[in-house]
């Protein structure tokens, strides 16, 4: 046998054993946690996807980080039901969230879906994050590449450092864990930190290019579409972010127009449930100590608790009036000029709060008009 021969037999014995070394690593510490959490946070499309897979939903929530902190699939309204997973995932836009729908009915089982709609994931400027693949979804065979991604990369050998951080991981019904200690003392830092990172950073949920985009309205158009024909019972709804997070979208002219456009688009494809604006729960002091959300953006649990009463158990509790309205083509217009008139009204009533707003000097940056 030539030395040629010899080098590459040699070669090709330590990459099959170095192969097999890795793969063994990363099955046994498990980095991606698939096998003792419910999926690693930082690669949320490749889990979930998975988890989609595995679990074979009779119930998803479909949305974005809002839903992934915020609706818990123990909730006893889905108690009768064999799986209900929160398909919730940081940072997605509608076409993103459109597809992962797709995957969760491509399954045999799927019989209810309740997803969110947010504004920000109606941005044709809002491109798709790093992760996402159309390729392993609507199919129930993990893709070649994300095998490989799992078993056999060196990243998944990066991960194994910091896998016992528990707030890495979804739990395995795809809620994320609460996010931080909740003390009634950081409140108002923690707001102005997530109304910073929210409205002038790039990357948050309000930054100076919007325009609605029409491959976005198509999605939800096919969603509508597939969930007819596969008779899923779907119900959308708009989040409830705190009022002093809407407050941007009302007070700047150019994105309420452009909001009130959205949501008459959204209604004349399907109704919606509209918790978002000046309410009850939304107008709840920063500094409460109720504990009902995390941070500006995202509500906690109990208030995800209220939603899924509201309209599953088409429960309206006297302690919240109007906690949840059902927005059709037919009421539209009205229900607009009413979140008008209760955010004037929070705003007349809670001077200190609007003060407080200002001192931040946060004004959205003007809409622009490049193209995509």
């Amino acid at each position: 046998m030539s030395s040629y021969a010899k080098s590459l037999k040699f070669f090709a014995g330590f990459s099959a054993i170095y192969l097999a070394a890795v793969a063994c690593i990363n099955l046994w510490l498990d980095p991606f946690g698939l096998r003792n959490h419910g999926g690693r946070l930082s690669h949320a499309r490749l889990v979930k996807a998975i988890q989609v897979n595995r679990l074979n939903p009779d119930v998803v929530f479909v949305g974005s980080s809002s839903v992934a902190i915020g609706l818990n699939p123990e909730h006893e309204v889905f108690q009768d039901y064999k799986s209900v997973y929160n398909l919730g995932i940081f940072g997605a836009n509608f076409y993103e969230l459109g597809h992962y729908f797709r995957h969760a009915a491509h399954g045999d089982n799927l019989e209810k879906a309740f997803i969110a709609l947010d504004f920000y994931g109606f941005n044709k400027f809002m491109e798709v994050k790093p992760g996402f693949s159309e390729s392993r979804l609507n199919s129930r065979r993990m893709h070649p590449r994300d095998f490989l991604e799992l078993y056999f990369s060196l990243e998944a050998l990066t991960l194994i450092r910091d896998a016992n951080v528990e707030e890495n991981y979804f739990a395995s019904n795809g809620l994320l864990p609460k996010l931080q200690n909740w003390n009634i003392q950081d409140r108002e830092e923690l707001f102005a930190k997530h109304l910073q990172q929210n409205i002038l950073e790039e990357g948050g949920m309000y930054y100076g290019d919007y325009a609605l985009s029409e491959k976005a309205f198509q999605e939800l158009a096919h969603v509508v579409s597939l969930a007819q024909k596969e008779n899923i019972d779907i119900q959308f709804f708009l989040p409830a972010p705190h009022a002093t997070l809407f407050h941007y979208v009302l007070d700047t002219p150019e994105y309420w127009t452009i909001y009130k456009e959205w949501l008459r688009k959204i209604v004349k494809i399907y109704p919606v449930w509209d918790f978002s604006g000046c309410n009850r729960i939304t107008t709840k002091s920063v500094d409460s100590s109720e504990e009902y959300y995390e941070d500006p953006l995202h509500f906690t649990p109990k208030v995800g608790s209220l939603m899924i009463e509201r309209v599953y158990a088409r429960e309206s509790s006297e302690l919240l009036p109007k906690f949840g309205i059902y927005v059709t083509p037919d009421n539209v217009d009205s229900h607009l000029k009413e979140v008008e008139k209760q955010c004037d009204r929070w705003k007349q009533e809670n001077p200190k709060t609007i003060a407080w707003l200002e001192s931040l000097n946060l004004k959205p940056a003007l809409i622009s008009s490049r193209q995509e």
